[in-house]
């Protein structure tokens, strides 16, 4: 994922226009005010450093079986920057055009010639919704594709995909349990240990404005 995520951004940096490069997965969606984070006119925001926006995290609620659309469906726990989910790096398009740069795994830190690239926080005013579980057949085919990935991955770091061996052992050894213990995967996918963890109850981050 990393030498894709670093290629596409390279890509992106060649817009002599380009300021800023999002790097976004297709569950992963930025808060409707990220222009005033990025504007020009932001003076104080420095364009040789990342910029690490939190990532809120929003899961099925107890019991739910899930709208038709879930990233509008009302009432999802919204869980604040835990297990694999932290933040996420904005990088500014003068960085991504230099030799060495790297997007590291998972899009949460900027690198160039194996050393960091330092950043700076968004602010709370400012995040990325992200929506990872959204029903039992959709989680289940992600954790079985994305845990074959990493082990398909050469020289993968024993570290990486940690949140997806587990699942995948559990899903391997009783998929029907695993259907039928869905909430508690869902909880265990943002506690990473089954720990508690705060949350308050959303009804999500944007207004549905279509039909039936």
């Amino acid at each position: 994922q990393s030498g894709w995520m670093t290629a596409l951004m390279q890509e992106a940096a060649q817009d002599p226009e380009a300021e800023w490069i999002l790097p976004l997965d297709a569950d992963e969606f930025l808060s409707a005010n990220i222009r005033e984070l990025l504007s020009p006119r932001s003076g104080e925001r420095s364009r040789n450093r990342a910029i690490a926006i939190t990532v809120h995290t929003y899961l099925p609620e107890w019991g739910s079986s899930g709208p038709i659309n879930p990233v509008l469906g009302a009432h999802r726990y919204l869980v604040h920057a835990t297990g694999p989910w932290g933040a996420k790096a904005i990088v500014p398009a003068k960085i991504a055009r230099k030799p060495g740069v790297v997007l590291e795994q998972g899009n949460d830190r900027v690198s160039r010639n194996s050393s960091d690239v330092e950043s700076d926080p968004a602010g709370e005013e400012f995040f990325l919704a992200h929506f990872p579980i959204r029903s039992v057949g959709q989680y289940s085919a992600k954790i079985a594709i994305g845990w074959l990935q990493y082990l398909a991955t050469p020289g993968r770091p024993d570290t990486w995909g940690y949140h997806w061996r587990d699942a995948f052992e559990r899903l391997k050894s009783d998929a029907a349990s695993f259907a039928t213990d869905f909430d508690q995967e869902v909880w265990r996918s943002c506690s990473g240990s089954g720990e508690t963890t705060e949350y308050r109850i959303s009804e999500g981050p944007a207004d549905y404005l279509g039909g039936e």
